[in-house]
C-alpha cells in the first residue's frame, strides 16, 4: 500500500507531493499496521491499495482500516465523511474496504482519499478467519 500526500503551498511539484510505501507487500495472513503517516504539512492523502485474487472461505475477511490522531498517541477510526473514493464505504470501525469471498475479485485495485484535518494516520490490514490462501497486499 502506498500513500501520496499533497499540499498546494509549495512552488514546485517536488515540494507539493510525498510518496510513501506504508505497508510493504505481504501474504502471511498476519495483521499489519503501518508506521505513523505524518501528514502535518499536507492537505490530502491519496491511498492506493492493491489486493490480488485469493482463496477466501465463506467467513474469512480482510479489512483495510484507517485511523486518525491529533496528537500521535491516541488513534480513533476515521470518520466516513473524511474519505472519498468509489467502491469505498467507511464503517464505525474505520474499515474502508472489506475483502471477502464475494468481493476479492471485484475490488483488486482501489484508491481513496483522506480529507480530514488530523495530522497523523495509520492504516491496517486486519485478517479474520482462516484465509486459505492470503493475497499479497
Amino acid at each position: 500500500m502506498c500513500v501520496i500526500s499533497g499540499m498546494a503551498l509549495a512552488q514546485d511539484l517536488n515540494g507539493q507531493l510525498k510518496v510513501e510505501t506504508v505497508i510493504r507487500p505481504h501474504s502471511d495472513k498476519t495483521d499489519v499496521t503501518s508506521e505513523v503517516i505524518d501528514n502535518y504539512n499536507y492537505q490530502r492523502d491519496l491511498f492506493h491499495v492493491n489486493v490480488p485474487a485469493a482463496a477466501f472461505n465463506a467467513t474469512d475477511t480482510l479489512a483495510i482500516k484507517l485511523e486518525e490522531s491529533l496528537d500521535n498517541s491516541s488513534y480513533t477510526p476515521v470518520q466516513p465523511y473524511n474519505i472519498y473514493g468509489s467502491n469505498v464505504t467507511v464503517d464505525a470501525s474505520g474499515t474502508c474496504m472489506l475483502f471477502s469471498e464475494e468481493l476479492v475479485a471485484t475490488y483488486t485495485d482501489v484508491q481513496f482519499m483522506y480529507t480530514g484535518r488530523c495530522p497523523y494516520l495509520k492504516i491496517k490490514c486486519d485478517y479474520s478467519g482462516d484465509v486459505a490462501t492470503a493475497p499479497t497486499v
